[in-house]
């Protein structure tokens, strides 16, 4: 019931961003007609860098195209295998190569990829950086006993079953710590457990992600892994349901040219935290018009 509500509430959210479109959009009959009475459903997790840039494209697509919007919330295996079923239209945070290594495979050949959102992506085990994490910088290091004393054996992970998890689960084995404990929690467990960390003067080790903002609030910083067992740099790209090009071309071809910094995303969800997504993306749009005229039109004027 509460997933349903969210999921509501952010439908309605999106629909109150629709307005009439921008005096300077003169769009041709073959886009009118692509747009108007259509619906895009868009699929995201719940992650806020997931959040901010679906709502992103979902205001790109009502105020600049004039589509109808659906905002879907679901856990990360649902939507690529609903994106596989056709029963969703996009998706805006397929991590590659490595994160989503495992879901590519399962549907290969029956999704279109529109291209890379954003990159500078990462996975991997966060310390604070303070004097407490002093010496520990590689994940190696993490198997000398003093290290395991002061990090108390743990690392914080977060939610059971993701893709970050199954990573860290292999680097354990990788790097041979045998007496660590991988422990799962929620979304905001590792946040909460860096955060307790610095107030106490400590040091930890938690499962983390960029972009994320937790690295706008604390000095972090992730540990060296040279055995690459969390994967390397992640490009988060855009997935399509198949046909969806052939559908819908000119939200295809749009959709396809949006491009953000990795610090444009993490200012969307410092902004969105204050805010409220919808708000941030709207902002973001409002003081990037050249940029959204590109993404809508093709050309740089």
């Amino acid at each position: 019931m509460l997933r349903a509500a969210r999921i509501l509430s952010i439908a309605l959210a999106a629909s109150l961003l629709a307005g009439p479109l921008p005096a300077q959009d003169h769009f041709t009959p073959v886009e009118r007609r692509e747009a108007v009475g259509n619906t895009i459903r868009i699929g995201w997790s719940a992650r806020a860098s997931n959040e901010a840039t679906a709502q992103l494209a979902a205001t790109v697509m009502q105020r600049r195209l004039g589509y109808q919007v659906r905002l879907v919330l679901a856990d990360t295996a649902f939507l690529y295998s609903a994106l596989a079923a056709g029963k969703l239209d996009v998706m805006l945070g397929s991590w590659q190569p490595d994160a989503h290594a495992t879901y590519l495979e399962a549907i290969e050949g029956r999704v279109e990829d529109l291209g890379v959102l954003y990159d500078g992506a990462r996975l991997g085990w966060v310390v604070p950086d303070t004097p407490a994490s002093a010496g520990i910088i590689s994940m190696s290091d993490l198997s000398r006993a003093d290290v395991r004393e002061r990090v108390d054996g743990r690392i914080r992970g977060g939610e059971a079953g993701t893709a970050v998890m199954a990573l860290s689960q292999r680097a354990l084995e990788v790097y041979g710590l045998d007496g660590y404990r991988l422990e799962p929690s929620n979304d905001a467990g590792p946040s909460l457990t860096l955060k307790r960390a610095i107030t106490r003067g400590e040091t930890a080790v938690a499962v983390g992600r960029r972009p994320h903002w937790v690295f706008g609030v604390y000095d972090l910083r992730f540990l060296d892994d040279p055995a690459g067992a969390l994967g390397g740099p992640q490009r988060v790209h855009v997935l399509a349901r198949d046909g969806f090009a052939a559908d819908h071309p000119w939200a295809s071809a749009v959709l396809g040219r949006m491009w953000l910094a990795l610090a444009d995303v993490e200012a969307l969800i410092a902004s969105g935290r204050e805010r409220g997504y919808a708000d941030a993306a709207a902002r973001y749009l409002d003081g990037s018009r050249a940029r959204a005229d590109y993404w809508v039109h093709g050309r740089i004027e």
